[in-house]
């Protein structure tokens, strides 16, 4: 299912329930309303602009990619863990002033399948809390070009096995 704004709304039929499958981008403006959804498997998130998408339910967030672009801050307050056991996920802040904010994310655990975490152009991925990346034999990518570009991570591991830093 794809969901894009201007202006979508489908609050009673999702509610909370747990969600998969799904490409949701709010851009310019728009807004998605879709419920309070607790849980996401296999998506995507875009958040562009003006756009205005409720993520502050979500608690967990399985193999899906998160995106801010073009000024947007796109926060997913409520997840504390994250795993990638259907596919990999790509996690990135894009131009300047975009901001990607896991703030209470603790632990990540890669299942299978890769996370690449990219701040390009002057944005920002904040993930404050994390403080454990069980990855086996996966690898973390971690990203940062142009000008103001970060990933902020001050609490992860001092050591991780398959890491990529460019």
């Amino acid at each position: 299912m794809n969901f894009s704004t201007p202006t979508w709304s489908c609050s009673p039929l999702l509610g909370s329930t747990p969600l998969s499958r799904l490409s949701v981008t709010a851009q310019t403006g728009g807004t998605i309303n879709w419920g309070q959804p607790t849980s996401l498997t296999g998506s995507s998130i875009t958040l562009d602009t003006s756009g205005t998408i409720d993520t502050s339910h979500l608690t967990t967030i399985d193999s899906t990619s998160l995106t801010a672009t073009n000024g947007a801050t796109l926060s997913i307050p409520a997840a504390s863990f994250s795993t990638t056991s259907q596919a990999s996920a790509t996690w990135q802040a894009t131009n300047a002033s975009s901001k990607l904010q896991l703030p209470n994310l603790t632990a990540f655990t890669l299942a299978g399948n890769d996370l690449t975490i990219q701040a390009t152009n002057g944005g920002d991925v904040e993930l404050p809390a994390l403080t454990s990346i069980a990855q086996g034999t996966n690898t973390v990518h971690l990203t940062a070009s142009g000008a103001a570009s970060k990933i902020n991570m001050p609490l992860a591991p001092a050591t991780l096995g398959q890491l990529s830093i460019s």
